[in-house]
């Protein structure tokens, strides 16, 4: 997958859109005071690197355009064959794994270490061991639970979905993500869900009320996790529905249905962990080597940096 060329894109195919300028949009939303001078600084000086990087450059190894990207198992075996192809066919682009981390891919991730492939730290993920049952000893997820079965609400799975209930969920995931959030979230439409939906590339369950939808997640399933690219619900609705606490819990309830772990990929650490999900790092690699020498200097101090800062936070959120 090649990105386009420039810097105004999605940050599921751009690594500028990914560190400089979601990380500005982050620091926008929070009143830091005088940290923001530095923190701007620190953008700035990412924003120089990855420029001279030729950060756009790249070829994206399995990117399906999600959040996170699920790998299929054995391609650890392959990571050599495919460098070499890549550099070969693509010798100005520098190579891309992207949504790694070690419980779920330890063996790819040594298989790129040993091929001299460049962690650079990515977000803190949350991964739910969901056939341990460790979500059902929290009492926050039984509450979820108990919510979902009494608020009223029809459970809805994507294969009875409509044509009205595919343009209601893109204009849910619309309002949360792209309005409620930032536009650098990816731009998902409605044709694009009931595609998915036919073949089997991502699974929809929703919440009607009346038989209007009002909240949808959609989950892609790969190697025994599962993780819900799509979320979204009517955020005008009273807050005491609570219906990402039931969209949520529904997600749950389809990776113990299923047997499947779930990756819950970053973001609202509080309520992540006290249902039982495990904080972890998350790493893209990118391979260099085959690139001119300053580029391979910036990419490589780039790499050097997010792991200094990634230490230091991932000490601060265990505290």
């Amino acid at each position: 997958m090649y990105p386009e060329k420039g810097y105004e894109n999605c940050y599921v195919c751009s690594l500028r859109s990914q560190y400089v300028d979601y990380a500005a949009y982050e620091l926008e939303e929070r009143d830091l005071g005088t940290l923001a001078f530095p923190l701007n600084g620190v953008i700035f000086l990412l924003a120089g690197l990855l420029r001279l990087a030729g950060s756009e450059r790249v070829v994206f190894v399995n990117n399906w355009l999600l959040s996170t990207n699920l790998y299929p198992a054995g391609l650890e075996s392959q990571v050599e064959s495919i460098r070499d192809r890549l550099r070969g066919d693509e010798p100005q682009r520098a190579i891309v794994f992207r949504s790694l981390n070690e419980t779920c891919n330890g063996a790819l991730i040594a298989s790129l270490k040993q091929s001299g492939f460049v962690a650079l730290a990515s977000r803190v993920i949350y991964l739910l061991d969901t056939p341990s049952g460790a979500q059902r000893d929290r009492s926050n997820f039984r509450r979820d639970c108990e919510l979902l079965q009494k608020s009223g609400l029809e459970v809805a799975r994507g294969e009875q979905f409509e044509g009205a209930d595919w343009e209601r969920a893109e204009e849910l995931y619309r309002k949360l993500y792209l309005e409620k959030y930032t536009a650098l979230n990816p731009h998902f439409t409605a044709a694009f869900f009931a595609a998915a939906s036919s073949c089997g590339f991502l699974k929809f369950v929703g919440l009607r009320n009346g038989g209007h939808l009002v909240g949808v997640v959609g989950y892609h399933r790969c190697e025994g996790w599962i993780t819900a690219p799509v979320l979204g619900y009517d955020t005008e609705a009273s807050p005491q529905l609570g219906l990402y606490r039931q969209l949520t819990a529904l997600l749950t309830l389809e990776g113990e249905r299923l047997g499947c772990r779930i990756h819950r990929s970053s973001g609202a650490e509080a309520f992540k962990r006290t249902r039982g999900a495990v904080r972890e790092m998350e790493y893209s690699y990118v391979y260099v080597d085959h690139l001119p020498f300053w580029r391979r200097w910036a990419w490589r101090l780039f790499g050097r940096l997010l792991g200094r800062a990634a230490a230091i936070s991932f000490r601060r959120l265990k505290l």
